[in-house]
């Protein structure tokens, strides 16, 4: 088991990914960033699990500051009724 920043995964993939975006103080951090949240969401080879509050990540003013994560937890949204 290994825990990394995402600044520190930046060109390798592992086979199981578990992205933690739970937070509580509204802001976004790192997921502003388009090339951040890219490097996010594509390190993992066979499995990405993502943990967070959906009702956090979809106010709008995380939408107006990270108009990219939007697209990302819209996508798992419609994913996740599909199953």
């Amino acid at each position: 088991t290994q825990i990394k920043t995402i600044d520190s995964v930046q060109g390798r993939e592992y086979p199981i990914v578990i992205l933690n975006l739970v937070r509580s103080d509204g802001k976004t951090g790192f997921l502003s960033s388009p090339n951040r949240l890219n490097v996010a969401i594509s390190r993992a080879q066979f499995q990405l699990v993502v943990v967070g509050s959906k009702s956090q990540w979809n106010t709008a003013r995380i939408k107006r500051r990270a108009p990219e994560l939007s697209k990302v937890v819209k996508k798992i949204t419609e994913q996740g009724r599909r199953h």
